[in-house]
């Protein structure tokens, strides 16, 4: 899910339905994006997956196996920041490798680096 416009609750609350037969979830997120703060104050100040600042969700995300890369720092000529994840040539790398299974799940994982252990 890259830049998601869905309510976080709705998210968490979705995946748990799911239950075990659930997908393998990877989320772009991107606390600098400018069309999910719109949407964030039009739907009354709630959080959007996409431009939520995830690290306190930590524990959550991990006991569902769901990763997120932060885009949060990922330099792109698109004003609103919405397609910054299009723009890295390094993020859609990761995104290639991740949705192959040849990388380790990350959390909050920085463009090309995985979180210390």
């Amino acid at each position: 899910l890259a830049s998601p416009d869905i309510d976080v609750d709705v998210f968490k609350r979705q995946v748990i339905e799911m239950g075990k037969t659930r997908p393998r979830f990877i989320v772009v997120t991107s606390r600098n994006d400018l069309a999910l703060r719109l949407s964030r104050w039009i739907a009354g100040d709630v959080d959007r997956l996409g431009g939520a600042d995830l690290r306190n969700q930590v524990a959550f995300l991990k006991t569902l196996g769901i990763e997120v890369i932060d885009a949060t720092d990922t330099k792109t000529d698109d004003p609103s920041g919405h397609n910054a994840y299009a723009a890295s040539d390094a993020l859609l790398r990761q995104l290639a490798d991740d949705m192959a299974g040849r990388q380790p799940l990350r959390i909050l994982a920085p463009i090309g680096r995985a979180p210390s252990r």
